[in-house]
């Protein structure tokens, strides 16, 4: 286990601590109930690293099951070991949220591992870092498939669990 995003959100001894303006360490039980989403199941796109991966572990640690999706399943495996550490069951699969296929097989296999979807975080995204100048319309469009489409994508793929819950 390790930090993200500059040890904002770090993992150490099974617990999930934010890291406070002042650098100082908060642990997130310490906020909310550790078993606040126990029994509940927590589906994070692009949830095999950054920032997403993060959020995977902050509801890993107040109890919640967690299904993530990403493009590459090593990544995901990687991610999956970490949360398994916290305590969470996890269920990662590979899914382009772009495929909306993808993504209901990907929904589908986590409600069969967990149970239905409570919440779902659509965080998956794409970037280039490079001046605007620089980016390409292709460049674009792809930021604008990723987030944009694969954010209704996600939205829709769940609505069913997600209705089913009353996530």
């Amino acid at each position: 286990p390790g930090a993200i995003g500059k040890g904002r959100i770090v993992v150490e001894n099974r617990r999930v601590s934010l890291d406070a303006r002042n650098g100082d360490p908060m642990d997130i039980t310490t906020c909310f109930a550790r078993d606040l989403f126990k029994g509940r199941t927590v589906f994070v796109t692009g949830g095999g690293s950054g920032l997403n991966l993060g959020i995977a572990r902050c509801f890993a640690a107040l109890g919640a099951n967690v299904g993530i999706c990403g493009r590459t399943q090593e990544k995901l495996d990687a991610a999956a070991a970490e949360l398994r550490e916290i305590g969470a069951r996890v269920c990662p699969v590979a899914a382009d949220v772009r495929d909306m296929a993808a993504l209901e097989a990907a929904f589908a296999k986590s409600e069969a591992e967990l149970g239905p979807m409570d919440v779902l975080v659509a965080g998956a995204a794409g970037n280039f870092l490079v001046p605007a100048e620089q980016l390409s319309a292709n460049g674009f469009k792809t930021v604008i498939d990723i987030d944009l489409l694969g954010s209704f994508n996600a939205a829709r793929a769940a609505f069913a669990q997600l209705k089913a819950t009353r996530g």
